[in-house]
């Protein structure tokens, strides 16, 4: 099972661009990493892992950690626009 604990959390340059923001609520549009579509769930951090690979970390009405893994190195990047398209502010 993962815990909030198992992250180290980041204020990147990824949260502006995807204009998200820790303790914000979104409803879940499409599938993407562990998100399912019709979920809400709530934005925890970025963890990021290197230079390119990053994950963004959700929990949802059952308190479960959720990821969404990818390269979030550019803002051009397919991974966070697929993230950006697949969220719906509360």
């Amino acid at each position: 099972m993962k815990k909030i604990s198992d992250y180290i959390f980041y204020s990147s340059w990824q949260l502006s661009d995807a204009d998200i923001k820790p303790n914000e609520s979104f409803t879940v549009t499409r599938d993407i990493g562990d998100l399912k579509a019709g979920e809400s769930v709530v934005f925890i951090g970025f963890d990021d892992i290197d230079n390119h690979f990053g994950i963004f970390v959700f929990m949802n009405e059952r308190n479960e950690v959720l990821e969404v893994a990818g390269d979030f190195s550019s803002p051009r990047s397919s991974s966070l626009n697929d993230l950006k398209n697949s969220l719906l502010k509360a």
